[in-house]
């Protein structure tokens, strides 16, 4: 009776998660990460991560994860970032804390499972370890979403799990996030169907194509729809790290058609990063800011991931300053015996001051910082416009493109030709995509690959059935004559 009554548990449970079909998509990006989840095909409601502070804003958390000196999770996000700032110099130096790392699996052209990824304090461990501690965050924090919002208990195992990446990463770096969720407790190489691993410009499409765009009628009024059956429109999803383009058609059906295979490069945001590091190095010198990220990463990680952060999303209207609070670097400075203001002064360039803590750069400067990276995203989506007819929308997604300065260069691009769509939720675009995506993979309709695949065979020459062979042929022809 008791093996009976455990049977129709387990039949009961079984038909319970059939019924549901729990998902939950996971989003590691390059600057921040996430994750969303559904419960069940009736209810249509995507719900997203809170904010471990409880705020309302953004809805991700940093890409930053700390591990103990003994490689055991200590915390993920801004618990992360806020206690790596809280440990002393010495106790920093035993400590692993990673950011931003996601784009080592990008560069890394011969990618393998020995690949290792370098802490802020030089140590390095293995990129499997890194990957999998960060999944494995998000898994069990989601199965605590999950049982708090239905109040019921459910396993790991019960859930089918989507992790977003690049479409333009090679294969061995999507192999490698296969790997690393299996190593997080996701599924396992005999339950490959409960993970699935998605192009973030795919599921970012099927969540825009969902959305309710302004129109107007024949009558001119506006009205509010979704994209029409037969409408053509470019997706870039504008990360972190990577920028990825491709085409899409909505069909009859509203399934998605790509015609283009996916497209892009290394021009995120953190570029953006990069070209404001090389500007503090002329400014303040190389040695100065080298000393600083050795001895302060906490501060160093603080300045460019929080307080620049945040200002790369700004309009930058001519007249106006682009202005980033630097007092960490300037208290340094000054302990060292180094007068900052002199500094300034003398890196003889007008158009950058110090004021009250903060690094003042003037609009044609700070422009600067953008335009190399903003000018390779809109010569690619030129290109691709080109070769496409018929094309109606450009949208943009991705953290990147809340950047004020990016999208007016591709508004003003286009202008006259295609219509520039930002999503309100764009950070969110990819991660809800993806569970949509995991609802119902069918709704991806036709795909294009970046390569093509042949077969080719042949069989080994034998000398002997080679002339039995010709001999037949030239006694067939003879006889023709």
């Amino acid at each position: 009776m008791a093996d009976q009554a455990s049977a129709a548990t387990s039949t009961s449970r079984e038909d319970l998660c059939t019924s549901l079909k729990l998902v939950v998509a996971i989003d590691v990006g390059t600057t921040y990460s996430g994750y969303a989840f559904s419960i069940g095909e009736r209810d249509k409601k995507i719900y997203v991560m809170k904010q471990p502070t409880g705020g309302a804003g953004n809805q991700k958390i940093p890409t930053c994860l700390l591990l103990q000196p003994d490689h055991r999770f200590h915390s993920f996000g801004q618990p992360a970032q806020e206690h790596y700032y809280q440990l002393s110099e010495e106790e920093q130096s035993s400590w692993l804390y990673f950011e931003r790392f996601k784009m080592t699996l990008h560069s890394s052209k011969a990618l393998n499972r020995e690949k290792e990824i370098e802490a802020a304090n030089g140590k390095r461990l293995s990129a499997l370890t890194v990957f999998s501690r960060s999944l494995e965050f998000f898994k069990d924090s989601a199965i605590t979403d999950i049982c708090r919002t239905s109040r019921t208990d459910f396993r790991a195992d019960e859930v089918t799990w989507i992790v977003t990446v690049p479409a333009i990463w090679e294969e061995p770096a999507k192999q490698f996030m296969r790997e690393a969720a299996y190593l997080a407790g996701m599924a396992s190489p005999d339950k490959r169907d409960k993970l699935i691993i998605a192009l973030e410009p795919e599921a970012a499409s099927l969540y825009c194509h969902q959305l309710e765009i302004a129109e107007r009628n024949e009558a001119g009024a506006a009205i509010m729809t979704q994209i029409k059956p037969g409408v053509r429109y470019v997706i870039i999803d504008c990360g972190g790290g990577t920028v990825d383009c491709t085409v899409h058609e909505i069909t009859e059906k509203r399934h998605i058609r790509a015609l283009q295979a996916a497209s892009g490069g290394a021009w995120g945001g953190t570029q953006v990063d990069k070209n404001f590091e090389t500007l503090l190095t002329n400014v303040f010198g190389e040695e100065n800011l080298r000393r600083f990220k050795e001895t302060q990463p906490g501060d160093w990680i603080e300045l460019i991931s929080c307080a620049f952060e945040n200002k790369k999303k700004e309009a930058m209207s001519p007249g106006r300053f682009l202005a980033v609070r630097i007092d960490p670097l300037l208290i340094f400075l000054r302990e060292k015996g180094i007068t900052p203001e002199q500094m300034v002064s003398a890196c003889g360039n007008p158009k950058i001051t110090l004021r009250r803590g903060s690094l003042r750069i003037e609009h044609d400067e700070a422009i600067k910082l953008f335009k190399p990276v903003v000018d390779k995203i809109e010569e690619h989506i030129t290109s691709m416009v080109q070769r496409i007819n018929g094309l109606k929308y450009i949208i943009m997604v991705g953290g990147f493109s809340e950047s004020k300065y990016l999208e007016t260069r591709i508004r003003t691009a286009f202008e006259g030709q295609l219509r520039v769509i930002v999503p309100h939720d764009a950070r969110l675009s990819v991660v809800k995509g993806a569970v949509i995506f995991g609802q119902g993979p069918n709704s991806i309709h036709d795909c294009r690959t970046g390569f093509t695949v042949g077969i080719g065979t042949t069989q080994p020459f034998i000398q002997a059935l080679f002339i039995i062979f010709l001999v037949i042929f030239l006694k067939i022809a003879i006889s023709f004559f």
